[in-house]
């Protein structure tokens, strides 16, 4: 179980799809240098920008009215692609085993990951509108 996303998720919100995309995908490929697990894969680079790119592109339905609903939409949606749909696809491609050996972990820790991620997200968006009184 990581958090790594929401920082992405964060980027995406805040600064924009573009933006949010590059740090994804640069947080992907830093990730990698410093502590490769196996051979580089760009697909996980493509789920790290799409974490970004995808809470970048709803960010503006989030700010319609900034409910919990509509952030656990999002990052729901977001995870639902790159964690519950692509990265069994990747784990697929690389390992050779069936997509649907991969489905089931995948799904089970998104179920308790999404809403400490949403907590995690509107939290740190609550108080930093506080101190950088420009993200209103």
């Amino acid at each position: 179980m990581s958090f790594g996303p929401v920082p992405i998720f964060l980027s995406g919100i805040l600064l924009g799809p573009v933006y949010g995309a590059i740090t994804g995908a640069l947080a992907d490929v830093l990730g990698y240098l410093v502590k490769p697990l196996g051979p580089y894969f760009p697909g996980f680079t493509i789920n790290g920008a799409l974490s970004g790119l995808i809470p970048g592109l709803l960010a503006s339905f989030y700010n319609q009215n900034k409910s919990w609903w509509r952030l656990l939409l999002i990052i729901a949606l977001t995870e639902a692609i790159t964690s519950i749909m692509l990265t069994p696809l990747w784990l697929s491609m690389i390992t050779g085993k069936a997509f649907i050996a991969f489905l089931p972990s995948n799904l089970l820790s998104r179920i308790f990951l999404i809403p400490i991620q949403v907590t995690l997200v509107k939290l740190i968006l609550k108080y930093s509108v506080r101190v950088i009184p420009s993200l209103r």
